[in-house]
């Protein structure tokens, strides 16, 4: 939008050197600016807490309430995802199962994570082509089809919620009329056999864990290095890949032009390279479970 003076521009917008409307700089904040980023900080926390991608509730935020453009928009959840997605791993990161095992099941994280990539970068190759209508209209059926899987998930939950509160209730009832019978019993073959009741009473508590696992000692492991080295390696390509492209923020290091032939070449082999990084990261994943079939091992925590 062309303009002459601030006030021709809308909301957090102001008017440039060329005579375009810009939105501010992230610096200094507005009082509107601190309460909605505190919100979306409290949306994104109680949408990972529900394993709900928050991205799709922040995006209308940033661009009804703060303004800014909804392509741009798209970009900037990648940090609320990023930052969202690294607090709950460092949360989790010391958790472990009944078995010993970290919660983390870094086999399907290794393995998912290239695909997450691919799809990002697919996501903004058609974010740059897309206007920003179609844009919209793509989020926002988006977040129609997510609001009702939400909903339908809640109603199923209650209802299953339900299901075993009764269940519970019921078998809580029969337990407990079945241990006054033993009791019972007990009492009156102890005055038959005149035996003390405690040497009738059979004996709970014991230290033996029928649950023991057997399992390789990588999986007790909290961080992997051979199940994450894929990963790892994954990440410092995709930096170093990116220092090379460039962007429109900073100069390629070889000076590669920013929306040139080169420069997509290499947005495409960031696809390339995901799925090279899939593939290996699958066979190994399969490598490990053939391992444990054959060894008798656990199968839990593959």
């Amino acid at each position: 939008m062309t303009c002459k003076e601030d006030s021709e521009c809308q909301e957090y917008h102001y008017c440039n050197k060329r005579g375009l409307c810009e939105h501010k700089p992230f610096f200094p904040l507005s009082q509107t600016e601190i309460f909605t980023y505190i919100g979306i900080m409290i949306i994104c926390g109680l949408a990972n807490t529900g394993g709900f991608g928050s991205s799709v509730l922040v995006n209308p935020i940033l661009y009804l309430v703060l303004k800014y453009r909804i392509s741009y928009a798209a970009l900037m959840c990648h940090v609320f995802v990023f930052g969202g997605s690294l607090g709950t791993f460092i949360t989790h990161l010391k958790v472990k199962d009944r078995y010993g095992h970290p919660i983390i099941c870094y086999e399907i994280a290794s393995t998912i994570l290239p695909l997450m990539i691919m799809g990002a970068t697919i996501g903004v190759i058609v974010n740059r082509i897309l206007p920003d209508i179609l844009v919209l209209v793509g989020l926002t059926m988006l977040l129609m089809m997510v609001t009702c899987n939400l909903f339908d998930k809640l109603k199923k939950t209650l209802e299953k919620e339900s299901r075993t509160i009764k269940v519970e209730k019921s078998e809580q009832a029969e337990s407990e009329q079945a241990s006054l019978v033993q009791n019972q019993n007990i009492e009156v073959q102890s005055q038959t056999n005149g035996m003390p009741t405690q040497l009738m009473s059979p004996s709970y508590g014991t230290d033996v864990d029928v649950n023991e696992e057997f399992t390789l000692p990588e999986d007790k492991s909290m961080f992997p290095l051979s199940k994450n080295a894929l990963v790892i390696l994954h990440v410092i390509l995709l930096i170093l890949l990116k220092l090379i492209q460039g962007s429109e923020r900073f100069s390629s290091l070889i000076g590669i032009k920013f929306c040139g032939s080169v420069y997509w070449i290499l947005m495409m082999n960031n696809i390339l390279l995901a799925l090279v990084i899939f593939e290996a990261s699958f066979r190994l994943s399969i490598n490990r479970y053939k391992r444990r079939i054959d060894s008798n091992l656990s199968l839990i925590h593959i």
